[in-house]
């Protein structure tokens, strides 16, 4: 990554582009869409990291691209809790560089997912406790 555009908060120094920076990096960090969905559907790698292991979704976070954030997230399957090798997630390269939408977009998807897995443990719990309570139910039963 390199310094945020508009901020003097340098995210990490690179006097030449990080290595392993692939087409789908260029395109997220440019806010180019069309370009995302076109590597698509020619099945490039989505997915794809760089040597310090930050994924589109931390340079579409670095410049504020909350529409190319969205689609990376809900369409291209990315995670935003992924950390990179330096141990940033895309939500704090977007807090680094002040971009404060993007910053609540990716807050408000790591959070629906928490309170979703959150929703997923009570309804297990939930069945659990109703076991317990038949099973308590037919020992009292049988006792008496």
């Amino acid at each position: 990554m390199a310094t945020c555009a508009g901020s003097a908060t340098a995210v990490s120094t690179h006097p030449s582009p990080p290595p392993g920076l692939q087409a789908i990096h260029y395109a997220s960090r440019g806010g180019h869409l069309e370009t995302l969905q076109f590597l698509q559907r020619t099945n490039c790698d989505l997915g794809a990291i760089t040597a310090d292991g930050f994924t589109a979704l931390h340079f579409a976070a670095e410049e504020g691209h909350i529409e190319v954030m969205k689609w990376l997230v809900e369409m291209g399957g990315l995670d935003p809790s992924y950390i990179s090798n330096t141990s940033l997630a895309p939500v704090d390269v977007a807090r680094q560089c002040g971009r404060l939408g993007a910053v609540i977009y990716l807050l408000e998807v790591l959070l629906g997912e928490s309170e979703a897995e959150n929703q997923d443990l009570k309804s297990q719990l939930k069945d659990k406790e109703k076991k317990l309570q038949k099973s308590e139910l037919l020992d009292a039963h049988v006792s008496i």
